[in-house]
Formats: structure tokens, C-alpha cells, sequence
């Protein structure tokens, strides 16, 4: 499908997604602004976030859906969700690594913008993957 008709009925988180040089903020998408043409190169942007792992990659996206809506309880919410991704499953020292480097991008976001609507939960839950993780580290030696 043309990505212009498709952004006619869609609108994906990530504006890189929208794959379009001048993509809608979500206001302009519900039409409750006039639409304000941007400087967004789609396809740059898109390569670059392609190259990486998927962990950067996801992290990349993440942070791209909040500086384009600015929510932050979602924005914690999504790293505690990559944090708790990483450090679950089958265990690989990599992954139980970065999971700790999530949760600890999430604390700096959550000290920044707290207090917010959840965010003793998520407080809760940061702290509760970092002891995850710091266990799985302590269980392989």
C-alpha cells in the first residue's frame, strides 16, 4: 500500500514508521491542528534504526514515540518492558546486562519527571528488575 494512504487511516507510534519525509503529529492526524509541514528524512532515519540490534533498535523507537508525544508514564513504561524482556528467558549475560542499563534510563526519566499518574508503580517495578537482574548475575558465578 502507498504509505500516504496509508497514514490516511493510520498512525503508527514511531513517526519513521509513517515512512514519509514530513510525517502528521498525532493532533494533526486527529485533526486537531492544521497540519505543519516538517523536515523529517524517512528513509535516513529508517536505515540507521535498521542497522542497529534489536535492543538499540527498540530503544531508538522508544524514545522516538516519546519525543514525538511526549507521554512519559508510556515512555517508562515501554524501557521497564525492554528492561524485564531482556532480563528474562533463557540466560545470556548480554542481555541480563543491558536489561540493568534499561532500568537504570528508566530511574533517570522517572527522577526527572516524577511525580506522575503511576509512578510509584514504576518505581516499584524499575527496582524490581534491577534485583532481577543483579540475582541472574549472582545465580551464573
Amino acid at each position: 500500500m502507498d504509505p500516504k494512504e496509508f497514514a490516511e487511516t493510520h498512525l503508527p507510534h514511531d513517526p519513521r514508521w509513517q515512512l514519509s519525509n514530513d510525517p502528521k503529529t498525532p493532533a494533526e492526524f486527529w485533526k486537531k491542528e492544521e497540519f505543519v509541514k516538517r523536515k523529517y528524512n524517512s528513509k535516513d532515519s529508517l536505515k540507521i534504526l535498521l542497522r542497529k540490534d534489536w535492543v538499540d533498535g527498540r530503544l531508538i523507537s522508544i524514545k522516538g514515540v516519546f519525543t514525538e508525544n511526549g507521554q512519559v508514564e508510556e515512555f517508562v513504561n515501554n524501557l521497564n518492558l525492554l528492561g524485564f524482556e531482556l532480563v528474562g528467558g533463557a540466560y545470556d549475560s548480554t542481555n541480563v546486562s543491558r536489561s540493568v542499563s534499561v532500568f537504570n534510563i528508566a530511574t533517570a526519566y522517572y527522577n526527572s519527571y516524577a511525580p506522575y499518574k503511576n509512578h510509584k508503580d514504576h518505581i516499584i517495578t524499575i527496582k524490581t528488575g534491577l534485583w532481577l537482574a543483579k540475582r541472574r548475575m549472582e545465580m551464573k558465578k
